[in-house]
Formats: structure tokens, sequence, C-alpha cells
């Protein structure tokens, strides 16, 4: 039985039941010609007349027809609306463009003309200037033939950042721009969206761009909330509907809850209700509206849900209705699919543990799934209360002296005032001066008060929060040194004492590494000799003095450095792992060692044995040397391998690969990791951790369907979920509790997708969620940025699979990202009596949880049991040849080992960076100096100065990466005679020219539209890899299309940083160098604004092609980068957006190998400590 509801009136209103409801007035009467002969059900009507008592004839609304629900508790209706007159701003035109907006192409259809945002808008009859009704202009040109009246709108325009770019950089790019809009066109509401539902968003087209309009100036809303109102109830009943029980209660509350009750709540000042719904003019308008829709555009069975069959009644049926009659041209920008996934934002779907903590710290609302399974704790005896000890003590007494050290004595307890303690009881103590608790002398004299803490063991769940003051539970350690958390170590027992324990292996560990316990006459070790911005020097070990603080090594030169400086000859490869045996001998001392090399004797015969040894970190070869100084091309000599092989440590060589060959066993006997990958993009994560061979990308989803089509073409054994992660998520829980949900369709291709894999399929879940709500580069952030509530369903990923391991990557914004505490929000408002948008800046600066989203992932992890530690990562560090930094996370469950981050691979020629941690430390780099910066002396962290980021190898450059392909030039499209004379002259040296303004005669793309030859063998070991499937030809070897003036600004106005200083007249567009590291590379190539140059070929006269920006993320040529845009130029653009939001897969590679050492040791242990097999 449903709850009793007051009585619906007819869902069609008649034009004479209008006019019989509501008397007109005298001076309402008007032309036949005037009156509209259809009506929208549940719109507002008004009349346009003259109004002679008003000045100059201005035009007066007077209400017909209006029903409008309390705005900020006041009732009003139509006609106590304020006439005002609209301000002025600059008019729209064609040449108008914001900043940020793409270039605009060469078409005159209307899914070509550019999407843009419209903020604080004003919707006004062009004539007179005055505001009108928004639903009043909906009518006049969704449903007249001959609109009655010209309209316009002015407000705050931005470009609209379409597909979800997910760039750390490209947002600071836009800004808002006041503009008043050419006459509008046309209105879209409730069009389809992609995945078959309700696009929520209105639409208004000029001649010139559709504009999405969001929230009204304040002058406004009384004219906007009365059909946002019902437009935002529509929407919400079409989604609750899903659920074909949906009760009539049910629906009301998730109505009051929902995000489009949030966005109005600022605005009208209360939730939406049930009163809202049951309006006479909101039941008409959902009548109107959702009779006119099909089948596809409805949930099933969707006139027989209970609450629709509640609120419409039972005589409810799709019939065609005269608003949804005028059937409208479809808003899209691209003209296919991959524009229209990001318009609907599905609530973000959390499990119990990560929804308990995310509904704390997120203003966002969640769908949280699942309860809470604690188990039933047993409450020992443990709330009695505790003696506090004051400073001045009247008895001490020591317990049991019979534990001796060779340098001290330990007892067993002591007893203070009556109070007994003893070993490994947990007791408070007060702070020293510095919170150095070892300046505290006696600890007898600091005992204040005795606590409990409990260890749990792995997996355990957490108790519940006791209200006990002096209870504490303990099952982790936090390493402030290397921002972790990890699973508490338990003693040998052969030490009396916990902490002390600690503290010596952590001394013991420090010894080890600074020792040369490991190094032996004739191995081979890096060497930081000199500039702490270079790669290390290699030597081979002669001999080590009896004190082990001096050495003397053979110094081994670099192939590549000798090249350099020899006379070349046109393009010669490079070599950077070829070593050379020097006759220079040098006494170094111990503190310069950085760790061990490898290296074999290989010529030019044993080509694949030395392609396979340099793939591993840390591998060289030789079979050169010289007697000369300085050491030349010139008098290099071939090495005897017999000579060579004598001269290494044998017992240190073999030992290594031996380690080699357990890693193999490891692989064989174990297998690898199989993974699930959210929001996986292009695959720039997924592959790079692949290419380590610890882990298989079994799982993948994305909403973006290019994105998951393009990983899908390069992982075909992979199953890939082009969806929503929350849909996702929902679905494989449903599943998991017996139920049978409806299956999922694919974004993309429509089609069904797959169930989702179970718990205990997945043991390594990995992946970055939307950068933009913690981007620094975003100056547009929105507190309710729904994306960045993504972290959370991440988490929940976690909290269902229970892997065995987790990897989150991010921009580096994320660190400083602040959280706001939202019961103490709650409670703080309740107690004031107001809106959370009358609370002031300083107010919500004292509620504000500063680093709150790494508190908050730290938080998660912890509570469901996982390990974890966060680090900032410099992607050219590991080979990749851009700067690019990003913060990793990763999680270990309890009982694993966790990974450590990888050691840098290649030197940076920039010092290394730190950054705040939320206990006011520094989080500092992953470097070779001490692999941590830190030493722990007498329980105080010291910094250890001399940080540097030198590493094995140079730092991959442009040119390095990009050096092989075919060079090509844009053509300028106005040139002067000297511009053809240097073109000619350019291409008959080979450097082709290609119109990079759109014309109807031109090719395709501009660049190469097929595949090209490569220019030149690989020079380098980077383009190697790049070519290592061995195609003979290069695709995707083009740029994008730009209008004439932006050509010849990039033409005219080249230069590279070394130039010096743009002249104030003429600025300059400063183009990349080829010995340097690419830019972060963004979503979109852009060539005006202050990231111009890093968009600029350093060599050739155009922007970068889609294939250098793919190779600048490590894309293989081989990568296929698939989309839905059949357009080049936009497929072009589509790539861009792949390869941009990618992690560099040099950088997921390091990731990958460095959790493959982890497996191995976890593997090696379990051999060591594995039972014997039993005798037959």
């Amino acid at each position: 039985m449903y709850p009793s509801r007051p009585q619906h009136l007819k869902p069609y209103l008649s034009e004479s039941e209008v006019s019989d409801s509501e008397p007109e007035s005298e001076t309402s009467e008007t032309t036949s010609e005037s009156m509209h002969t259809t009506r929208i059900p549940g719109l507002a009507y008004h009349k346009v007349f003259q109004d002679d008592s008003s000045p100059d004839g201005e035009t007066a609304i007077s209400s017909t027809r209006f029903s409008e629900p309390p705005l900020n508790g006041d009732s009003k209706d139509a006609s106590h609306l304020p006439r005002v007159v609209v301000t002025k701003y600059p008019l729209e035109n064609a040449g108008f463009r914001p900043r940020g907006e793409s270039e605009p192409e060469p078409s005159t259809g209307l899914d070509d003309v550019p999407i843009r945002l419209l903020e604080d808008f004003t919707l006004f009859e062009e004539q007179s200037r005055h505001m009108v009704l928004f639903e009043e202009v909906l009518h006049d040109l969704k449903i007249c033939n001959s609109p009655r009246s010209s309209y316009s709108a002015a407000g705050k325009v931005m470009a609209y950042v379409e597909n979800d770019s997910e760039s750390d950089d490209i947002v600071g790019e836009f800004q808002w721009h006041s503009l008043q809009l050419s006459t509008i066109k046309e209105v879209s509401i409730h069009d389809n969206s992609n995945d078959g539902g309700l696009d929520p968003r209105i639409w208004l087209r000029t001649c010139h761009a559709w504009y999405i309009i969001n929230k009204p100036s304040s002058e406004y809303q009384s004219f906007f909330m009365p059909f946002k109102i019902k437009h935002s109830i529509c929407h919400v009943l079409v989604t609750a509907a899903q659920n074909p029980e949906l009760k009539y209660d049910e629906f009301i509350a998730q109505l009051s809850s929902s995000e489009a009750s949030e966005e109005l709540t600022s605005m009208l000042g209360r939730e939406l209700s049930s009163t809202d719904v049951e309006k006479d003019d909101t039941v008409a308008y959902l009548f109107s509206i959702l009779s006119g829709m099909d089948g596809s555009e409805l949930p099933v069975h969707f006139g027989q849900v209970p609450a629709v069959k509640y609120i419409l009644g039972s005589s409810w049926s799709s019939e065609s209705d005269p608003l949804n009659n005028s059937k409208t041209n479809r808003p899209r920008k691209s003209g296919d699919v991959e524009s229209e996934v990001f318009q609907n934002r599905n609530r973000t779907t959390v499990t119990a543990v990560v929804g308990g903590l995310a509904t704390r710290m997120f203003e966002q609302r969640f769908s949280v799934l699942g309860e809470l399974d604690r188990e039933d704790w047993t409450r020992r005896d443990l709330y009695q209360s505790h003696a506090i000890h004051e400073t001045n003590m009247s008895s001490i007494e020591w317990l049991d002296s019979g534990t001796e050290f060779p340098d001290t004595t330990y007892y067993q307890g002591v007893e203070l005032d009556g109070v007994e303690y003893k070993v490994g009881d947990i007791v408070m103590v007060h702070p020293g001066v510095n919170d150095n608790v070892k300046q505290v002398a006696n600890y007898d004299d600091s005992i204040t008060q005795k606590c409990h803490v409990n260890d749990f063991n792995f997996g355990d769940p957490e108790p519940e929060v006791s209200d006990e003051e002096n209870d504490f539970h303990v099952s982790i350690y936090w390493d402030e040194v290397n921002s972790n958390f990890l699973a508490l170590d338990i003693p040998d027992g052969h030490h009396p004492c916990r902490v002390c324990w600690w503290r010596d292996s952590q001394h013991v560990q420090s010894e080890e590494h600074q020792s040369l316990s490991r190094i032996h006459p004739g191995d081979f070790v890096y060497l930081m000799l000199s500039s702490a911005f270079r790669k290390f020097d290699i030597g081979q070990v002669i001999s080590i003095d009896s004190s082990a603080k001096h050495l003397t090594v053979q110094m081994y030169a670099r192939f590549d450095d000798i090249k350099s400086r020899a006379s070349r000859h046109g393009r010669r490869p490079c070599h950077e792992r070829q070593l050379v045996r020097t006759s220079k001998l040098k006494s170094v001392s111990s503190s310069t060692i950085q760790g061990q090399a490898y290296v074999i004797y290989s010529d030019s015969s044993d080509a694949k044995d030395v392609a396979d040894w340099i793939l591993d970190d840390d591998h060289f070869y030789v079979y050169q040397f010289s007697d000369s100084s300085p050491v030349s091309e010139d008098n290099l000599e071939t090495l005897s391998k017999s000579i060579f092989t004598t001269t290494v440590c044998s017992e240190c060589h073999d030992g290594h690969l031996e380690e080699l060959r357990c890693k193999a066993d490891c692989l064989k006997q174990s297998g690898c990791l199989q993974g699930l990958e959210l929001f996986c993009g292009a695959g720039g994560l997924g592959t790079g951790l692949e290419m380590s061979g610890f882990v298989e990308t079994k799982w993948a989803a994305d909403i973006s369907p290019s994105s998951a089509k393009t990983f899908k073409s390069n992982h075909p054994d992979a199953t890939v979920y082009n969806q929503c992660t929350s849909l996702l998520l929902e679905h494989a829980m449903a599943v998991a509790d017996g139920d049978s949900p409806r299956p999922l369709k694919s974004l993309g291709t429509n089609e069904t997708l797959p169930s989702m894999p179970q718990p205990g399929d997945v043991n390594f879940i990995y992946g970055g969620p939307p950068c933009q709500p913690f981007s620094r580069m975003n100056s547009h952030k929105k507190s309710d940025d729904i994306r960045a509530t993504l972290v959370a369903n991440m988490l929940s990923y976690v909290e269902f699979y229970r892997p065995r391991f987790f990897l989150l990557e991010n921009v580096l914004g994320m660190l400083g990202h602040k959280l706001e505490d939202q019961i103490g929000r709650e409670q703080d408002n309740q107690l004031k009596g107001r809106l959370p948008k009358e609370r002031s800046s300083d107010e919500q600066e004292d509620q504000s949880i500063k680093f709150g989203v790494v508190k908050f992932i730290t938080r998660c992890l912890l509570a469901l049991g996982y390990q974890i530690q966060f680090k900032i990562l410099n992607a050219g560090q590991y080979g990749a040849p851009q700067s690019r930094r990003r913060i990793i996370f990763w999680g270990a469950k309890n009982g694993e080992l966790m990974p450590a981050f990888p050691l840098p691979t290649h030197s940076l020629q920039n010092p290394l960076q730190k950054s705040l941690l939320p206990t006011g430390s520094w989080s500092l780099p992953v470097t070779w100096d001490h692999q941590g910066l830190w030493l722990l002396q007498d329980s105080v962290y010291e910094e250890v100065t001399g940080l540097h980021s030198c590493a094995p190898l140079d730092m991959v450059t442009i040119e390095d990466a990009i050096g092989d392909l075919p060079p090509f030039d844009w053509e300028h499209p106005n040139p002067t005679e000297d511009d053809i004379e240097e073109s000619e002259a350019r291409q008959d040296i080979g450097i082709l020219a290609f119109p990079a303004v759109k014309t109807e005669t031109c090719q395709r793309v501009c660049g190469f539209e097929g595949p090209a030859h490569y220019a030149y063998p690989p020079m380098t070991s980077y383009q190697q890899a790049m070519r290592s499937k061995g195609a003979p030809q290069v695709t995707y070897h083009y740029t994008t299309f730009h209008k004439p003036t932006t050509v010849e600004k990039v033409l005219q106005n080249l230069s590279t940083s070394t130039d010096g200083p743009p002249s104030s007249s003429t600025p300059r567009k400063v183009r990349l160098r080829a010995n340097s590291l690419f830019k972060t590379i963004m979503t979109s190539m852009p060539l005006n604004g202050r990231h111009a140059g890093s968009s600029i070929h350093p060599t050739q006269k155009r922007g970068l092609s889609i294939r250098e920006v793919a190779r600048a993320q490590g894309f293989p040529d081989h990568y296929k980068l698939e989309s839905f845009n059949r357009d080049f130029n936009k497929l072009a653009v589509n790539q861009l957006r792949q390869i941009g939001n990618a992690v560099p897969i040099p950088l997921s590679h390091a990731l990958g190998r460095s959790l493959g050492e982890t497996l191995v040791r976890r593997w090696q242990e379990s051999l060591k400590y594995r039972p014997p097999s039993p005798e037959l």
C-alpha cells in the first residue's frame, strides 16, 4: 500500500482549461495571430503586451498561468517578477574564441560548431533587453513555427573541456569571458546520452556555438528556477526508475539527496521534496516529457514502476507530445559518441568501510553498498582506571635484574608508587622539550600512566572505537623518512625490548648499506666523482684498504662519450651500455660508491646475447680498451676476453646470474599477477607494468569509448569494460551477492559487457583516477567536482576484491589537495542555523583537512588491512624523454612485502625537488644517495647533505627520442619570395612541406597520411625500443590543422630558449631544444598562450606530430591509437587526448620491475621456510 496522496489534476491542461482556471485581466486581450496555438503542459505562460503606464513603452510581462515554488521561503508569482534591463556585454561574433578553445574546423555543419560553457547567465528579449522566463523562450523556440520574438543571453563564457580531459597542465589555459550571445536559434533539453539515459544539461545554440548553461545570475534565478526544478525532477525519476521496484517514498528520499537537489539547494535555500513533485505543473511537465520518449530512452517497464504509477497515474503511456516531436539537431561537437559519455555523471559508488570514511571528508553524496562486517570482538577487562604519576614519585623499585647484555643490564620491570610495569607494557610518557623521547634521561621519571595497546595480526579487522581514553591498538608503524605505514615486524625473540630491537635493526640496515662487505676486488661499481647532475662513473675494484674506507679502481669510459669527442661524418648509432676499459687507476673513498654494475664481455658476434643482456638495469658490456690518454676512437683496441674474465669477481658475477635465474623460476612456478586496471585510458600504466613480465592486465575499465577501443586493440587478451566504474562495481557486487542484474552495455558500441571478475580472481588493482580536481593548473576548481570522489570508488574496488597489491598514480597537486570535515561543518552550521554557502572563508578554512586526499587514501587502506607508502617520481629519471612528476601510492596487503620505489636509471640536469608532507617534514625524492638520504642516529633523523640526481645513464633527450623520424615542415599560408626560396631549399635536403591550413584541395592530414619510411636506422636504444616490432615504416606522423594566423605566428617567430630574450614588440614562441626534455605532455597542442613553445618541434617548422608526442610518453611505434572519429583532424585531436592522459610507459615499466623484485624476494622466502616434503 502506498501513502495517500493528493488527487491529481489531469495531466494535460487544454487552452480552455487554462482560461477557465485563471480569469484573464482586461489588459490581456490579444489578437488571434499573437496567441500560441500549442502549449507545453507544465510550463509557465505569459502574454506580452504594451504597458501604457510604463515609461517609454517598455515591454511588461503579465501572468496568464504561472505556479512557482517558493524561492528562499517567499511565495511569488510571475506578476511580481522584476523587469530588469540586462547589462550590455561584448557581442559574440564569428571571430570570438574563448581562451583554450581548439582551432575552428572548416565545416558548416551544426555538429562542428564549438561547445562552450555559459555561467551566471541571463536570458532576455533582444529588442527590449528585458529578462524573460526561460520557459517562455523554450516554448517560443521549441514549438512555434515562427517565434514571436528574438532572444539572447549574456553571462560568463568559457571553452568546454570536451571528453573529460585530465591533463595536469592544459586546464590553466582556460578562463571566463563576459559575453552577450548573438540571437538564440535553438534550445535543446532532454537529449539522449550515449548510455541510453537522458542528458541533464540544457543547451542553447547560436549560429556560432552550442552553449551549456548551468547556474543563472542572481537576478535571473526567479525566471529560471521554475523550469529547472521540474527539469531536475524528471531526470532523477528516470534514473531512479532503473530499480523496477522503486516506491514513491524511496524516490523522494533519493530526490532529496540527489546531486540535482544539492545543486538547487544553494539557490532555493532548501532541498527538493515531495511538494515539488506533486505540484500540478510538475506532474503535467513529467507526463508531457516522458510520454514523448520511446522505449530505448526509458528503463524497461518504466510505466510499471510503483513510483512512476503513483506520480503519473496508471493511465500513463508512451505517447507523442509537441515538445518531443520537435526534433532538434543534436548538440555534438565531434559528431561521435566520444563527446557524449561524460554528459551524465552517475553518483559515485563506494563500499561500506570506504564509504564510512568518504562521507566524513567529501561534500559530495555517495551511493554506499554493503554493510560493515565487524567481528564480535570479545571485550576483555581493559577498562579499569589507571594510576597517574606526577613528576615526583614517592617510591621507585626495580624488579628482576637478570638479563645482561655486553653494554648494559635490563630489568624485567619497575614499580612506581605501588603500580607494577613490566616489559611489554605500553605507557604514556611526558615528551621531551623537542619531542625527542631519548632526551628524557630516566624513563621511570617519565611514566605517567599505563595504557592498553593491543597487537593485531595480519588481516584482522579494526575493533570498534572504544570510549575508554586509555585504549589503543597497533598493527603498523609510521616511517616518516620514507612516507610509509608498514606492518610491524615481529622480533626474533632474542631482544627483551621491541623498541630497542627496532632501533638497532635500523642501525644494522644503515651500516650494511654503507659498508663494503658486499664489494670485492673485481666487482664493478658506480662512482659519483664530480657533478651532482650527470651519470655515474664506472670503475672496477682493484683493491680495498684494510680500513675499508678507500679503494683503488680501474676506470671504464663510456663509448658514447668517446665518440662524442671524435669528429662525426653524419649520424651514427649510440651505444649507451658499451664500456671501454682504460689504463687509468684512481683511489676513491668508499663514500663515492653508489651501487654495483654488472659487465660482460661481448663483441659484435654476440649481438643477440648483448641485446638480451642490456634489457636489465645495471647491465653493460665491453670488448675494447685503450692505453692512451685521452681516450679516443682512433686508439681503441680489442680487449682479450680471457684477460677480462680473469679480472671479474666470479663469486659476485655468478651470484648475480643466479638471481636472474631465480627471477625466471619465480615467474615459471608462481606466474604473474592478474591485474585489474581502472581508468585505464590508452593503457600507459598497464603496458609498462606488463613489460616487466610480472603483471598481466586481465581486466580494464574506462568510460571513454576511444580509449577503451585503443586499450582493447593493443591488449586483445584483456577484457575491456567501456563503462562507468561505479556501475561496474555495483554490478560486480550484485553478482557476488547472488543477484542477476541486467547486463551492462558498452558506451561505445552498445554491446553487452561480460560480467566483472569476482573476489579471488584479482590480485593487483592499479589505475589513475581523473586528475583535474587536483591539478594545480586548474584555476577553476569546484569543491563539489564529482571526479574527485572517484578516488573513493577506486579504493572501494580494493575493499571488494582484496587484492595483494594496489597502485594509484596521479598529478602532483593531489598531495596538497584539501578536503573538508563534513561532520564538523554540519555541526557548525546547525549550531549557527545557516546554510553551508553562508560560511565565511575563515570558517571554511577551520574545517578544512590539509593534505586531505592523501590522508583519506592512507586512512582507507589502513582500515582495509593494507600497508601504504607514497612518493613523487619524475618520469625523466626512468628513461622517459620528458619531465613529468607524478605522485605514486603503493599498497600491499598486510603479510606481503612492500615494493620499493625504483631507483632512478637516468640522470637529470636539474636539482632534485622535495615536497611538504602532512607531518610538516619533507618527502624527499628517490635517489642513489643512500637510497633515502637519511640516517637514523640516536633516534634523531638527520638529513644527509649533498643530494644529487646522478644515475647510471644519461637522460633521454628529445633528439634521442625522435631523431630517426622523417622530417617535414608546415607550408606558409601566405608566403613571401624568401619563404618560398627557403622552403625549396629545405625540400632539396629532404624536408617536405605540407599545408597546415585545411582547404578543400589539401590531403586529410597535415603530414604523412599513411605509413612513411624512417629517415634513419635506430640511433639510440630508445629509438630501438620504440621500433622493437621491426616495422619498416612509421604511422601517425602528422599534426592537426590550424588557422592561418596561428601557422604564420609559428613560422615567423620561431626561436629556441638559447636565442636570447625575445623583443617586446615581437613575442616569440620559444621552441623546444633538441638536447633537453619534452615539457609535460598535455592533452592538446597549445600554439597560443604561455605553453605554446612546448608544442613546437626543435628543428623543424611546425608543431609536434602525433607520433612524436606518443614517443615522448613511451608508446612504441606499433601501438595503435584508435578512435570513433572519422574526420582525420578530429581523430588527431582525440589521439592527442589519449596520449596526454597516459602514464609514461618507462615510469610504469620501472614500477613493474620493482614489484617483480618484491615478488621474487617473497618467493625466495617461501622456499626458505617451506616444510620439507615427507619421505615416502
